[in-house]
């Protein structure tokens, strides 16, 4: 399983780098970010998933350390990263932790274009979805009522869809309640004249 799993990821991270070099979507910099409103203020979109994620495992000396996420199942670091050579025992300083959380994201945008081409994305909505793509992964984009709706613009459905995704292992977790309101709360829907 941990075989496939990293094939699957390399050819994702192959496939975004290919997209990109080829012009077929635009780079998805985050660099400057783009600012949402998260409640009353406006925070970048790096900030959103840095207060969501953290970085569980704080040695607090500048490194933090792999852990065992139950409701994943997986091995976890940093802010949230997975997949192989993510084991028990592993230590990265703060730096790769915000190296590794710059790199998914810009995977998770170019995830996200690619699934969703031509939308017009309201204010928001790209930063908003494409938390969920680095949270969630493509698959699970992929195949959802959310991507249905941002395909139709229906961005009132994608506010109340993406609260369908506050559970995990079958329990609703409160960090993800935290998560997909959050997500919601960013998305600005264009108002109809």
């Amino acid at each position: 399983m941990l075989k496939l799993f990293s094939h699957l990821w390399n050819a994702a991270k192959a496939l975004g780098k290919l997209l990109l070099r080829s012009g077929q979507l635009p780079g998805p910099s985050l660099a400057p970010l783009s600012k949402s409103p998260i409640g009353s203020a406006a925070v970048p979109l790096i900030d959103f998933v840095r207060a969501r994620e953290g970085r569980a495992k704080d040695n607090h000396n500048g490194t933090v350390s792999a852990y065992w996420d139950e409701a994943g199942k997986v091995w976890t670091i940093g802010y949230g990263t997975t997949g192989p050579g993510i084991v028990a025992g592993l230590t990265w300083t703060y730096d790769q932790c915000d190296a590794a959380l710059k790199t998914r994201l810009d995977l998770a945008r170019a995830q996200l274009l690619s699934l969703s081409p031509g939308v017009d994305w309201p204010p928001g909505a790209e930063d908003a979805l494409t938390d969920f793509v680095y949270n969630e992964g493509a698959g699970r984009y992929a195949a959802s009522t959310v991507r249905r709706c941002v395909q139709a613009g229906d961005w009132a459905g994608v506010k109340s869809h993406l609260l369908d995704w506050e559970f995990a292992g079958g329990k609703r977790l409160g960090g993800l309640v935290t998560r997909r309101e959050g997500e919601a709360a960013m998305i600005d829907p264009p108002t109809v004249a």
